[in-house]
């Protein structure tokens, strides 16, 4: 790739170890530059992770004039991606933001179009998407041999006790953006969409907070309708004591699911359904690699950086790009917008819709009535 790609992080929390645990293992590739944090003492604990010589600032603006630093990855809470972003991009940065892309989709778009402006790549933080299964599952479902689908499932199931929201911006829509089909389980929900290629087209959903003192939702389920045809249903949950990622998507006659499933069957005399074990080979052989892939660790968010390094050497878009981080913040509106108004919502939706706005969905979407902020909110 010939010289390092000099990276600056924005954010110093606990994701933040993350990024820098990727780049110290992609060594070859990168070096940390800088950090950068409103609080000195976390920044400091982040340079000191990160190496000898990484730059400390409490002010990310100064570390953006550095011209040793091509990429910043932004690892700040959900409500403050576009404004650093967009500064990244006007001093000719690439930028690699921590999920979710944005609160709503006017910024998202905002951030997307100030990339293209300034000729620089824009990439949203969904690890997952590198799993070797979930790979396996996505080149079944590309090949001819699943077929169009016809239904599919997905939950993210998650649980989080009390202390979890001693944060102050954590439970609030102000600050967190939404609760857990934005901020947990918006992972599947991106494996999800992603897996099904087809655009979506309407929901009808219903969210609640049933086992936490906070405003924003700590479960959901949605129906989705997709261009295809397939119909979908997801939920998520921050309420399920044991964790986990589960989806399953269901031709005519083949099934894939995640944990990694295959499974194939015939009609037999009577209408039922009898074991196709030579479909199921053909799922097999559908799921091998067709080609050279780089040897990288497995862990953690070493894959999506190496995207990224490669987008920009092959001047290419990011597998994960800004356009695939709002496809995922629009399904999560159609989510909050059908719960709140009781009826199904069309996609796409349109800049002209409230919903469309963070200043939107602050003003309509439905809260729970509970926690601290709820209540100053009616006050």
């Amino acid at each position: 790739m010939g010289s390092k790609l000099g990276i600056g992080i924005i954010g110093c929390g606990i994701i933040a170890a993350r990024h820098i645990d990727a780049c110290k293992q992609l060594g070859e590739w990168c070096e940390i530059k800088a950090v950068a944090d409103i609080s000195r003492e976390k920044a400091e604990q982040a340079a000191a992770s990160a190496g000898e010589g990484t730059a400390i600032y409490t002010d990310y603006k100064e570390m953006l004039e550095r011209s040793d630093i091509d990429i910043i990855s932004l690892c700040t809470p959900p409500f403050f991606h576009k404004e650093p972003a967009l500064a990244a991009f006007a001093k000719g940065k690439h930028v690699l933001v921590e999920k979710p892309l944005a609160p709503s989709l006017e910024d998202c778009d905002a951030m997307i179009a100030a990339a293209r402006a300034h000729n620089c790549k824009l990439a949203t933080v969904f690890q997952l998407r590198f799993l070797p299964d979930i790979q396996k599952i996505k080149r079944i479902l590309d090949s001819d041999v699943m077929g169009p689908l016809v239904s599919a499932q997905m939950s993210g199931n998650y649980w989080r006790g009390d202390k979890y929201y001693d944060v102050p911006w954590r439970g609030k829509f102000a600050s967190e953006c939404g609760g857990v089909t934005m901020n947990h389980a918006i992972h599947t929900m991106d494996l999800f969409l992603w897996l099904m290629g087809q655009p979506l087209e309407q929901v009808r959903a219903e969210m609640d907070t049933i086992n936490h003192d906070i405003e924003v939702e700590d479960w959901s389920t949605a129906t989705m309708r997709f261009a295809g045809g397939a119909v979908a249903q997801a939920t998520c949950s921050l309420t399920t004591v044991r964790e986990g990622h589960e989806m399953n998507f269901s031709s005519q006659r083949h099934y894939v699911g995640f944990p990694y499933a295959l499974h194939a069957v015939q009609q037999t005399d009577l209408g039922g359904a009898k074991m196709d074990r030579e479909a199921i080979a053909e799922l097999e052989q559908a799921a091998l690699p067709t080609g050279d892939e780089p040897e990288l660790p497995t862990l953690g968010h070493c894959h999506q950086y190496y995207d990224l390094f490669e987008a920009i050497r092959t001047d290419s878009e990011p597998m994960i790009s800004g356009a695939e981080g709002r496809r995922t913040i629009e399904a999560i509106t159609a989510i909050y917008k059908s719960a709140t108004l009781g009826e199904p919502v069309s996609l796409p939706i349109a800049d002209s819709d409230p919903w469309y706005t963070a200043e939107g969905i602050q003003r309509l979407v439905k809260r729970s009535g509970r926690g601290e902020s709820a209540q100053e909110s009616t006050s």
